[in-house]
């Protein structure tokens, strides 16, 4: 099962959590046209591939405005997702509810839950254990707004970009378990 192209419509989404889909291929050029997006969760998937260049030009705004998540984690099933009935499985907009929502996000292979006021303050991306391969884009380096980076359990070799000392606001950065030089 493959990410669909229509991910990209999607673009008003705050948050994406698509880990632990099994999903195929490679990285879905369509999640970079999401301009709101603070956070990305693909760990744990079968993606292939280099990090498109694209990535790097997110700005991955740190907003109080989470209002729209998009989480599909662990969906069992085969063929594409069909949109509708995606949306109906988990969207939350949280001016509508007061309910306290629960995000997962892993860095050092812990997964840690974050929930209420938190999630105004914090930015990242976590392409960890996946099948992605080539070195790290010095894109990556301009994502100077993202607190939590990893890429953890991959493929990617080279060097680390001198472009991530521009990472001022790093919290948890996390490249083990790769073929680096």
């Amino acid at each position: 099962m493959e990410i669909s192209h229509w991910i990209g419509n999607l673009s008003s989404l705050s948050v994406i959590l698509l880990r632990g889909n099994n999903f195929e291929g490679t990285f879905r050029e369509q999640l970079c046209q999401m301009k709101r997006l603070s956070m990305i969760d693909l760990s744990y998937n079968d993606l292939s591939g280099q990090i498109p260049h694209c990535l790097g030009n997110i700005t991955l705004e740190v907003t109080k405005d989470k209002s729209s998540i998009f989480e599909v984690s662990n969906f069992i099933g085969r063929g594409e997702l069909e949109m509708s009935r995606v949306l109906l499985y988990k969207r939350v907009d949280f001016p509508s509810t007061n309910v306290p929502i629960e995000t997962a996000f892993t860095t050092n292979r812990n997964s840690y839950a974050y929930k209420g006021s938190i999630l105004g303050h914090m930015s990242g991306i976590d392409l960890s254990s996946n099948k992605l391969h080539g070195e790290i884009l010095e894109e990556l380096g301009m994502l100077r707004e993202i607190h939590a980076l990893n890429l953890s359990h991959n493929n990617l070799t080279g060097t680390m970009p001198a472009t991530f000392l521009n990472l001022h606001q790093i919290e948890s950065l996390d490249l083990s378990y790769n073929s680096f030089n």
